[in-house]
């Protein structure tokens, strides 16, 4: 992990494709020619002088049009990711032998809220009177509004953020195994691509409130703590999460099951239904995960599978919601 801004990828490296990424430079110069506002994670352990540079590089070259997300690494509650544990620890955190925590009753908030904070000084410091150009974005956990408020009012946080962002999947709860099966089969064994649908609009085949409904009761919780605050929620990702947990992604009937629902023509209906339920349910900024990918057992996050595919059902869906909603906020742009 980078942490020195000498470590970074600069345009005299001939590889953009290492764990590093790509130049920023380029990145900037993409969001330029597209005329998109870019969003900045931070790396977990970066220093100040690394944030400063990237503040000041980005103010340099950005259209001033265009604002900057800024946002500290990507979902500290994950442990799934290293920079959760790392970020735990800084918190006063003992990680055991075993995999377990001792003395860490709030995980990874203090110190995350802490950072986020300081990161959000920096930018705006070096903007200064442009700093609304920048949008100091909380990275919050979708499952857990309670978990987000938590960070809000955290004194050390307070006033450093304009946006609360989650990542408000519907569907994942169907690549788990059912905890009900003495045998552990996934809960959508034997089920059928139908079967997928009904329980995504409708429930009843393994959940009573539907995978739909979870996902705007999700976000109707999260926008109601943003609210409070005063400020927007966010999606840094989302979309559908068709994809085995664990031991399931190896299942080669699951997988192909998630593959065929995520080409089926019902998906683009869910999706429609999906970011209608979005709206209305307080979000605003939408990021889709993602635009172009191949579908497989990690996981159908493809709008498209490769760039000379015409359309599929939820490309599509994504694209007729952006054609045809007018702007719902404020600070929205075309």
């Amino acid at each position: 992990p980078v942490k020195l801004w000498s470590d970074r990828i600069s345009l005299k490296h001939q590889n953009m494709t290492t764990n590093r990424g790509v130049a920023y430079e380029y990145a900037i110069a993409l969001t330029n020619l597209i005329g998109a506002d870019p969003w900045f994670n931070m790396p977990h352990l970066a220093d100040d002088d690394y944030i400063r540079n990237f503040a000041l590089l980005t103010k340099s070259l950005l259209r001033p049009v265009l604002k900057a997300y800024v946002e500290y690494t990507n979902e500290a509650w994950n442990f799934g990711f290293p920079q959760a544990t790392w970020i735990a620890i800084q918190s006063g955190c003992i990680k055991n032998a075993d995999g377990s925590w001792s003395q860490c009753p709030n995980y990874s908030r203090p110190y995350f809220v802490k950072r986020s904070a300081e990161i959000m000084d920096i930018w705006t410091g070096v903007f200064g009177s442009e700093a609304n150009r920048v949008v100091r974005v909380l990275g919050g956990f979708a499952a857990s509004s309670w978990w987000n408020n938590q960070m809000l009012q955290d004194p050390q946080g307070s006033n450093h953020f304009d946006a609360l962002a989650i990542a408000p999947y519907f569907g994942g709860y169907l690549g788990y195994s059912d905890p009900n099966d003495p045998n552990g089969q996934p809960i959508v064994a034997g089920w059928t691509t139908s079967d997928i649908f009904d329980e995504i609009f409708n429930g009843g085949q393994y959940s009573p409130v539907s995978a739909l409904e979870q996902a705007a009761n999700m976000v109707s919780k999260n926008a109601a703590v943003a609210n409070q605050y005063g400020i927007d929620l966010i999606s840094y990702e989302g979309g559908q999460h068709l994809v085995g947990a664990h031991a399931i992604k190896e299942n080669a009937t699951v997988t192909q099951l998630f593959i065929d629902s995520n080409g089926d023509s019902r998906m683009g209906l869910a999706y429609e239904r999906y970011l209608n339920d979005w709206k209305a349910n307080g979000g605003k900024l939408f990021m889709h995960f993602n635009h172009l990918g191949y579908w497989k057992k990690y996981g159908s996050w493809g709008a498209i599978r490769i760039q000379t595919e015409p359309d599929t059902p939820k490309f599509n869906a994504l694209i007729s919601f952006v054609d045809t909603t007018p702007c719902w906020w404020l600070s929205c742009t075309r």
